[in-house]
């Protein structure tokens, strides 16, 4: 009974390493000084890119296969919409459509005995298209994070191999 036990809970453990496998991902930014649009003031700024370079970070186990890397140079950022001055304080407003983020990227993506792949691309907010969000509404950079996961998704997702 033990053994059973002891060979039920090592092939647990088996499971959990195997679905925790993945590839990672590296995180620049070139420059966030001349960024358009990184965040409504000076001191949002490094919190919201630290938040973004998170959010890249966690796709990669989930997304890249074992043993690929990503790096990812951020190279421009807009934020969503556009910030209005309030009495309160700042406020940022989303309309629809000219309000979407959008991204510069240049990323490299390495693999074990495969050659690695360069390119640098223009993310707006309708690439991929419509879908539904996947985000909380209350998520901060909830916008910014729906279309780097749909893009990351679909440039580098099993489909992509």
């Amino acid at each position: 009974m033990r053994a059973l036990f002891a060979a039920l809970v090592f092939s647990l453990f088996g499971a959990v390493s195997v679905a925790q496998a993945g590839g990672t991902v590296n995180v620049s930014f070139v420059a966030p000084q001349q960024f358009t649009d990184a965040g409504n003031s000076p001191f949002d700024r490094p919190g919201n890119l630290k938040t973004l370079a998170a959010f890249l970070q966690t796709l990669g186990p989930q997304v890249l296969a074992d043993g690929q890397v990503l790096d990812i140079a951020v190279l421009n950022v807009d934020l969503a919409g556009f910030v209005r001055l309030t009495r309160h304080g700042d406020l940022r407003i989303v309309h629809n459509g000219a309000d979407w983020p959008s991204f510069d990227l240049r990323y490299t993506l390495t693999a074990p005995g495969q050659p690695s792949q360069q390119r640098e691309e223009h993310l707006s907010g309708l690439h991929g298209g419509h879908r539904v969000a996947r985000h909380d509404i209350r998520e901060p950079l909830r916008h910014e994070k729906q279309l780097l996961d749909t893009w990351f998704r679909q440039r580098f997702g099993a489909a992509a191999r």
